[in-house]
């Protein structure tokens, strides 16, 4: 991996410094296809903020966590190949409302499959987000037992959750 010069990733920091403070949250909860998008925007490659973060995230001390492909609960094509996010060349979006009488969650499938918890969804609530074509998005109920995975179009996609 060819290290990237200093200033573009203090550029990246700060890009993810300004998403934590819009969403109000710590900068390293900030998904990486987010902070992709948002560098994107500040002309700056996606092979440089994945190896800004690789650069300046530590290395986990503890195990990672749980593969999809180990939970009782995950959905038959997430230990596919095929259910994770690729890149994040394409933007779209993705709206969600949940028609069920019960909670629904949406995971984001990272680069790696991991389940990337986004949002709990009431009954009757809705939920728009900007995504990649290539990033899959898991839904499953209360007790995160996998119901349905769901890809953007290249237009916005409206999706109904039963």
């Amino acid at each position: 991996m060819t290290k990237i010069p200093a200033d573009q990733i203090e550029s990246v920091l700060q890009i993810a410094a300004q998403l934590s403070v819009e969403r109000e949250q710590a900068a390293t909860a900030i998904p990486s296809d987010e902070l992709i998008a948002a560098a994107a925007e500040a002309q700056i490659p996606a092979e440089c903020v994945e190896q800004a973060i690789a650069q300046v995230v530590p290395a986990p001390t503890e195990p990672p966590s749980q593969s999809v492909s180990d939970l009782a609960s995950a959905h038959p094509a997430e230990g596919k190949a095929v259910s994770r996010s690729l890149h994040a060349k394409y933007r779209t979006a993705i709206t969600f409302v949940n028609r069920a009488n019960d909670v629904r969650k949406i995971y984001w499938l990272d680069y790696s499959g991991q389940r990337q918890l986004y949002k709990q969804l009431a009954p009757r609530q809705r939920y728009q987000l900007q995504t990649f074509l290539t990033h899959p998005w898991l839904i499953t109920d209360e007790q995160d037992q996998g119901l349905d995975i769901y890809y953007p179009d290249s237009t916005e996609r409206l999706i109904e959750l039963h």
